[in-house]
């Protein structure tokens, strides 16, 4: 099964991927990187604003950009 990466970016820092996942295809990789990217914005953690999740496949290739939508953290 093919290995994707997602990598979180602001367009000035990037947070790597250092282990990827498996998964069943670039569909997949989407689904996965919406889904994360939804949770991760939901903790409230940090202002995700402007970040996106960039899927890379095991050749470095980049496949998609799904930007990370959601409330901005306030306060």
């Amino acid at each position: 099964m093919p290995r994707y990466f997602l990598d979180f970016t602001d367009g000035e820092k990037t947070i790597k991927d250092p282990d990827g996942l498996e998964l069943s295809g670039p569909a997949a990789a989407r689904a996965e990187a919406v889904t994360f990217g939804r949770e991760l914005v939901s903790r409230e953690e940090m202002d995700w604003t402007g970040w996106s999740v960039v899927i890379h496949d095991e050749g470095g290739h980049q496949l998609d950009v799904v930007p990370l939508l959601g409330p901005a953290r306030t306060g």
